[in-house]
């Protein structure tokens, strides 16, 4: 398989990757209606982004994807001034974790575009991570941006089991995304040489 990048590859490329940040954006939105939505910001994106993610990585089957898909959500939530540390570490982390096993299993292996799938979606997780790691911080955040019940709500979701619980949902959610990939997009799939 040619691992030389094309002027066409990029373009799919940077065109799915804005498609993505849609999807994180809207998310992440979504988190500011209920603080439960919030933490579970990377079940939602699982939810959506396997769309994006299955078809540019079935066009694409070269190192780089995921790497360039994360970047552009970096740029953009530098630029609205909203990239938090954790959530660079996770992005960048989860990016290359997913690389490496889309490398390792070869780019046309569909259950490893599927497990890479399942680490992209964990992506976002440096995002509510601080609700975790840093309760008391992120409800008074909370209490300054948002109103004093979404606050209060947000503290009664700061144990370390609720935090497994949305990596797991993540899991379950991504899964049964790449699940649905397989038949909704087989033809493409296969003419990829996917399956």
């Amino acid at each position: 398989m040619e691992q030389h990048w094309k002027l066409r590859d990029l373009g799919l490329t940077i065109v799915f990757s804005v498609i993505y940040f849609a999807v994180v954006l809207a998310a992440t939105i979504m988190g500011g209606i209920h603080p439960l939505l919030y933490l579970l910001v990377t079940t939602l994106i699982a939810l959506l982004a396997w769309i994006p993610y299955m078809y540019v990585t079935a066009k694409v089957p070269k190192m780089g994807v995921v790497l360039i898909m994360n970047l552009f959500v970096v740029i953009a939530f530098l630029a609205f001034g909203e990239l938090a540390n954790m959530l660079l570490i996770s992005l960048i982390v989860c990016a290359i974790l997913a690389e490496i096993v889309r490398r390792r299993m070869g780019y046309k292996n569909y259950k490893g575009v599927v497990m890479s799938y399942i680490l992209f979606s964990l992506s976002n997780i440096g995002s509510p991570l601080y609700v975790w790691i840093f309760p008391e911080y992120a409800v008074s955040e909370a209490v300054e941006e948002m109103s004093t019940t979404y606050a209060e709500t947000l503290s009664t979701l700061t144990s370390l089991w609720f935090m497994i619980l949305a990596v797991v949902a993540t899991f379950v959610v991504s899964a049964i995304a790449g699940a649905l990939a397989k038949k909704v997009y087989s033809r493409q799939l296969e003419n990829a040489g996917i399956m």
